[in-house]
């Protein structure tokens, strides 16, 4: 069971945290444009803050160290140093944090970039290169090394693919699980 549960999991949460702040970006957030500027034809945003809730009005919030919009291209949005707090469940928040990122209002994709990780209340712990997003697909991909860590099993794959919506979840290339049998009798023991 934990063999194919746990990379379901894994997959479950990664897709649900991203698809979680994309979803929630389309709801109205607050933005806080005081450093707003033009430079060269951009408009570039220091210290930007999004703040919001989701479709069950769960806050999160966005923030990054700079947002680049280019006039010429004004859909797409590139994003530096992403760091947000959003919600898993009613009770239960992630941390994603990534070095970059490019939204694309048109198209309706998010690029994730230069590292990204996700840790959860719960201790699931996500670590991804880069993730590529198509909101309207409900998918995700990436074709660099992924890593999931639940506290009871490390999870490894060369890359990883999230389709419909999250209801099926590949794992591809040298793929790893190592459990931690103790680690999941001591969590056991506990529930009780």
């Amino acid at each position: 069971m934990l063999r194919l549960g746990l990379p379901a999991i894994a997959g479950l949460a990664i897709f649900a945290l991203i698809a979680s702040l994309v979803i929630s970006a389309t709801r109205s957030p607050s933005i806080d444009l005081r450093s707003a500027r033009v430079e060269d034809g951009k408009l570039i945003m220091d210290n930007p803050v999004l703040n919001g809730t989701d479709e069950n009005n769960r806050p999160y919030r966005l923030t990054a160290i700079r947002a680049i919009q280019d006039a010429s291209d004004p859909t797409r949005i590139v994003l530096e140093s992403i760091d947000a707090i959003l919600p898993v469940s009613d009770t239960a928040k992630a941390k994603l944090i990534a070095g970059g990122g490019e939204y694309d209002a048109s198209a309706k994709t998010l690029k994730l970039a230069d590292s990204v990780s996700v840790d959860t209340d719960e201790g699931m712990k996500i670590r991804l290169l880069d993730a590529d997003i198509d909101i309207n697909a409900g998918t995700l991909n990436t074709l660099n090394p992924v890593e999931v860590d639940t506290g009871q099993a490390l999870l490894t794959a060369e890359s990883m693919q999230v389709q419909d919506r999250g209801r099926k979840i590949v794992f591809e290339s040298r793929v790893r699980v190592t459990l931690y049998p103790q680690a999941a009798k001591d969590e056991q023991e506990q529930g009780r």
